[in-house]
């Protein structure tokens, strides 16, 4: 008998997940060096770089692993604070807006 996850199906699935996971992370990467690039030209803004290298790193993890770091895109306020919680463990500093 076959177990889940043995069907074409769930192997398709599995690739186009981690296909998407390469692809958020190379912008995520980009997004991080980009804005850290501008941090340090615009006046050394410390805070900013560091949040920006964390997320230009996520990135690169992503890259490489084919998995997506993110709980979502915060449809729910269970959602946004889950998401907030996996950002500030990964040293983004809480967005005081």
């Amino acid at each position: 008998m076959t177990g889940h996850g043995d069907q074409p199906a769930d192997k398709v699935g599995g690739v186009i997940k981690k296909g998407w996971g390469t692809f958020h992370g190379a912008g995520e990467a980009i997004r991080g060096n980009f804005n850290q690039l501008a941090d340090s030209l615009l006046g050394g803004n410390k805070t900013g770089e560091d949040k920006n290298r964390n997320i230009a790193e996520r990135g690169e993890r992503e890259i490489k692993t084919g998995h997506y770091e993110g709980t979502g895109a915060g449809v729910t306020p269970a959602d946004t604070d889950a998401e907030r919680v996996n950002r500030e463990a990964q040293g983004e500093p809480r967005n005081h807006s």
